[in-house]
């Protein structure tokens, strides 16, 4: 049994995020699955999703809003009946590719490495591993440190770490990275750079590249609308549907096109 675990709070993502993950994740994974969202409101998931409330961290909306803390709850010894791997993903992410070689990978802790991040030390430039959580895999109880050192001094952790993504790479063990090409940044890898967005539309993956992670803005659902929409801020340029985008989005839970543009403006 494979087990695929995501997250939703607030209004950031609507349900849906959650049916078409889930959809794409079905399409794309052999044997048996369960697909998990831990959520404070389940309303408008598909009943073939596993909804179980975010364990009680007892943090304030602000911690849910900036820095994704909430997502720390995962390293508990126990998380209601879950057992053994477990494979994370962010709502903002498209399926592109085969997910079984994510549960394959051997490591305690396997992630993907954050795209360049350059540290100066004494003038020197130098490019420094960290993980992103966007993507990760883990054994359900076998990093009970990250919890238990976050919740032994929850201020100190907001005071030192600008999020839990930074707060995980400081007390996490044995991580290892996914090999680069699996999974790629849409703004980093696939968007075009300045001046040349203005002339041609961002490109698509490669088959090799199994997963493309959305963080921050442009979120998926604005590159899917052919309505002209701008989805890019100044002095980007982004424009109109993204036909790669478009197509994985209407084939996943949303077969009404016609309805799903309206949904979204």
């Amino acid at each position: 049994m494979k087990t695929v675990l995501t997250m939703k709070w607030g209004t950031e993502f609507p349900p849906h995020y959650v049916n078409i993950l889930y959809d794409a994740v079905l399409s794309n994974i052999s044997g048996p699955i369960r697909f998990v969202c831990l959520t404070d409101d389940d309303d408008g998931i598909r009943p073939e999703v596993e909804c179980f409330d975010i364990p009680d961290l007892s943090l304030e909306k602000s911690r849910y809003d900036f820095g994704a803390w909430p997502k720390l709850c995962v390293y508990s010894e126990t998380l209601y009946d879950l057992k053994g791997r477990v494979l994370f993903i962010d709502l903002d992410t498209i399926i592109n590719g085969n997910l079984d070689p994510f549960f394959e990978y051997e490591g305690d802790f396997c992630a993907l490495l954050a795209w360049p991040n350059w540290k100066v030390k004494l003038g020197i430039k130098r490019f420094e591993a960290k993980p992103g959580t966007g993507v990760f895999a883990f054994n359900i109880g076998e990093q009970v440190q990250i919890l238990d050192n976050f919740m032994s001094d929850k201020e100190g952790a907001f005071a030192t770490y600008q999020n839990e993504q930074q707060f995980l790479h400081a007390h996490v063990r044995g991580l290892r990275f996914w090999p680069a090409e699996w999974v790629i940044s849409f703004k980093r890898h696939l968007r075009q750079g300045p001046i040349l967005d203005r002339l041609f539309k961002p490109m698509a993956p490669k088959p090799e590249n199994l997963i493309v992670a959305f963080h921050g803005n442009p979120r998926p659902h604005c590159l899917v609308p052919e309505e002209n929409q701008q989805w890019a801020k100044w002095p980007r340029n982004g424009r109109g549907a993204v036909d790669w985008v478009r197509k994985n989005w209407l084939q996943y839970d949303y077969k009404d096109a016609a309805k799903f543009l309206k949904f979204t403006r």
